[in-house]
């Protein structure tokens, strides 16, 4: 079974290098863009979440928190790699249907 795994792994990592999206790219590259996409999309998310997030450590009395980021520039600042990401999902997809391994 692990011998088999490999080859079909092999096969689809080869498909996926010669086969060539709607927007020309080949599908390794798409796949690959997607990745730092969403890689991009989480930091940002993560921070602005931090950001927004409320001090959960002490009383606003005791403490006085000043944000050093702006979370709603960050927001929209997440919404442009999330919709490349949805856009690179759909080119990929569409790619997908039209590829025999």
């Amino acid at each position: 079974m692990a011998d088999e795994l490999q080859k079909l792994v092999l096969r689809i990592n080869e498909a996926n290098l010669k086969s060539k999206t709607g927007k020309g790219r080949s599908l390794t590259e798409a796949l690959s863009l997607r990745e730092i996409l969403i890689l991009k999309h989480s930091i940002i998310q993560a921070t602005a979440n931090s950001a927004a997030k409320p001090p959960d450590r002490y009383g606003m009395k005791e403490i006085r928190w000043i944000k050093t980021v702006d979370v709603v520039k960050l927001q929209k600042e997440a919404d442009d790699p999330a919709r490349l990401i949805r856009e690179i999902n759909g080119e990929i997809q569409a790619a997908n249907w039209q590829i025999e391994v």
